[in-house]
């Protein structure tokens, strides 16, 4: 019986006298992370597996165990993996009702913006009817207040209270959307409309609700004057709009967020400038030498918790495949690169997408996966691919 990668991992490392402690602090991880890859709880991407196989001296041996979950397993297997895994995270009360899901899907506690994200993944992949969609909405409706879907009463969070109500209007359960759209708007205050992760976010939630939107045009120009200003690369997105350029870099992340909803734009209002803004955009992403790897943006203080830090993580590789997905002369190279980053941080057995720095399995890393590679599979069939 051939020996599983963790055993390998395992195996190697005591052969050359190491610690965990001592890898992982080599390595840059924390120590429950590589035992949860000598266990094959999770799978250690590409990058860390090449630098095990360095530090073990094991002679390109590790380097060449991972096989691509693409080229094991179809993608329709995948689907229907990551469906089950969803379905049977669910969290129940205590007569087996179900309620949603938490923010790191083992959890128990629910969460609105975790439980929304679900929702529209199982909507994605058709498999909304294996739960019970009446019963959990009516929970998310029950935990909304003045401040919207926010889990910190007294503090709005636009961006959260988008994506709640995106899922809960694609279900039916908005009566008044105009009301929540004038709502999510009185939101926004000043700090978020630096924030281009803020604005991509609200903006596709009212381009899915009320495209044709005074908002919608409203917001698009907001989104497109938070581009920074680089002396080489152009105008391009960063974490923070108000960040100088001379001390800041471009973001892979934040420009292909932004690039993907712009393209979802269908009104004439900023039709040229947004065309030259995703045009400019695509051709610095294509270019990019940037890793499709994940980034956490500290977005603000919370008031509510002593001004602690509020952190908010990005999966590049699923923006970046989305942004590309569709656009002409785009080299099936660039592709592939931001697939087997996207494939890395896939783990089979649980059949979810999981955060590599603690191993966590965040519901919307998921839900960002899904929509990539479905958005990526749609496109393949209708765009020409540039040579390699």
């Amino acid at each position: 019986m051939t020996a599983s990668l963790g055993a390998e991992l395992r195996r190697f490392r005591e052969a050359a006298g190491l610690s965990q402690r001592a890898v992982a602090t080599e390595l840059g991880v924390q120590r429950p992370t590589l035992s949860q890859w000598e266990t094959d709880k999770h799978k250690p991407s590409a990058e860390h597996l090449s630098r095990l196989d360095e530090l073990y001296g094991a002679a390109g041996d590790l380097a060449g165990f991972r096989e691509p979950v693409s080229r094991r397993l179809s993608y329709a297997e995948v689907f229907e993996t990551v469906a089950d895994s969803l379905i049977a995270k669910v969290v129940r009360d205590d007569k087996g009702r179900e309620l949603g899901w938490a923010h790191n899907l083992p959890d128990p506690e629910p969460t609105p913006l975790s439980t929304a994200y679900v929702l529209r993944t199982l909507q994605l992949l058709r498999r909304l009817a294996r739960v019970d969609g009446s019963a959990i909405t009516e929970q998310l409706a029950r935990r909304h207040s003045e401040f919207g879907w926010s889990n910190r009463p007294g503090w709005a969070k636009p961006e959260a209270n988008a994506v709640v109500l995106t899922a809960m209007a694609a279900l039916g359960h908005v009566r008044h959307v105009d009301a929540e759209l004038a709502r999510l708007e009185e939101s926004l205050d000043a700090f978020d409309r630096t924030r281009p992760y803020v604005l991509a976010t609200v903006l596709e939630c009212v381009l899915s609700l009320r495209p044709d939107s005074a908002l919608a045009d409203q917001l698009t120009r907001a989104l497109l004057d938070a581009r920074t200003p680089f002396r080489e690369e152009g105008r391009l997105w960063t974490m923070d709009a108000s960040a100088d350029p001379e001390i800041v870099e471009p973001s892979l992340a934040h420009t292909a967020r932004a690039t993907t909803v712009l393209r979802q734009i269908r009104t004439d209002t900023h039709r040229a400038e947004v065309e030259d803004a995703v045009g400019a955009a695509l051709a610095w992403i294509v270019d990019a030498d940037g890793a499709d790897n994940g980034i956490t943006e500290i977005l603000r203080s919370d008031p509510k918790n002593r001004g602690a830090d509020v952190p908010v993580k990005h999966f590049t590789a699923a923006w970046t495949l989305r942004a590309m997905a569709g656009a002409d002369n785009v080299p099936n190279a660039r592709r592939e690169i931001a697939l087997d980053a996207l494939w890395d941080c896939f783990t089979p057995q649980l059949g979810l997408w999981a955060w590599r720095a603690d191993a966590s399995l965040p519901s919307w890393m998921t839900h960002d996966a899904v929509a990539a590679l479905q958005t990526h599979l749609l496109s393949m069939s209708a765009t020409p691919i540039a040579a390699t």
